[in-house]
């Protein structure tokens, strides 16, 4: 008895995040249309921690209603958020990875041509606001353009058109 309700209390739980993050991305859908995948959670708490509320370690998402996974959240033992891989184009690979500390974006990485590899690299300050991303723009594993930015919004881009890992052409905004 004791173990099925504190797993409908944590699957509860599940469905109200899952919920409040669609609801927050999409705004007016209703709730109960919200889809959640699967949930990695221990069925079987150890007698020490009985009485104790379970946190997910790891929750996968359907945010567009396709049938299939396009987001995967990971948290740490306090449930707290610590990355997040996601399919931002729908073809069913993960192309985003982002890091967190203290549930803040501190790095992301995403594959912007396909091919698998992360192309830009993200940076973040400690209130998660972006602050510099650098990118491989022509495929060829080396960073050629570099935007920075001021309370997340871009200030300065700069580009390396030949090659030679310099940035010889700047823009400002």
């Amino acid at each position: 008895m004791r173990k099925g309700v504190i797993l409908g209390i944590c699957f509860s739980m599940v469905l109200l995040v899952v919920s409040n993050d669609a609801q927050a991305k999409r705004g007016k859908d209703d709730a109960k249309e919200n889809k959640a995948i699967k949930t990695d959670v221990s069925s079987q708490a150890p007698a020490s921690t009985r009485g104790q509320q379970t946190k997910p370690k790891q929750i996968k998402l359907d945010r567009n209603h396709d049938g299939k996974v396009d987001r995967i959240e990971i948290y740490a033992a306090k449930g707290i958020i610590v990355e997040s891989q996601t399919d931002t184009n729908g073809d069913t690979k993960i192309d985003e990875w982002v890091f967190y500390k203290k549930a803040k974006p501190v790095r992301a990485k995403k594959d912007i041509n396909g091919d698998g590899i992360a192309d830009t690299t993200s940076e973040y300050d400690t209130e998660g606001i972006i602050v510099k991303s650098e990118t491989d723009a022509n495929g060829d594993t080396k960073i050629d353009e570099w935007v920075y930015y001021e309370n997340g919004r871009p200030v300065r881009a700069e580009k390396d058109t030949n090659g030679d890992g310099k940035p010889d052409t700047w823009v400002e905004y």
